[in-house]
Formats: C-alpha cells, structure tokens, sequence
C-alpha cells in the first residue's frame, strides 16, 4: 500500500515537473517574442523619423525648384520676340 502510494507521489511529481518545464519554456518563447515586437516598433520608428526628416528635405528642394521657376519665369518675360 505504501509502495503504491508513493508511485502515485511520485507520478504526480513528474508530471508536475513536466508542467513547470512546459511553462518556463513557453514564458521564454513569449518573452522572446516580446523582445523581437520591441525591436521591430523601434525600427519602425526609426524608419518613420528618417522619412518624415527625407519629407522635409524633399519639401525644401520642392520649394528650391518653385522659386528658381518664378525666376526664370521672371526672366523669360523680359524677352520679346
């Protein structure tokens, strides 16, 4: 009787193991998971930044060429035929 309650004892404490092991490693896998999100937001982030700064250039040298087109607008008019 004793033996056989020990057996269940010890089953059930294998089984137990077995679970914890399960859980540590599932907890690892979100963890990891969770860490390759957080890289991935930071990198979209950093790729926002870069082209919202690539925005504003581009706005600047759109607004280059609208002022040397008055320019030349301007200038072309002083020319008669």
């Amino acid at each position: 009787r004793i033996d056989g309650l020990q057996a269940t004892i010890a089953a059930a404490v294998e089984e137990q193991s077995a679970t914890t092991t399960e859980m540590v490693r599932n907890v690892t896998e979100v963890s990891s998971g969770s860490q390759e999100i957080a890289s991935n937001i930071s990198g979209i982030a950093a790729a926002a930044t870069r082209t919202s700064a690539d925005a504003v250039a581009t706005k600047g040298s759109a607004d280059d060429v609208a002022a040397a087109a008055a320019q030349l607008r301007e200038a072309v008019s002083t020319f008669t035929m």
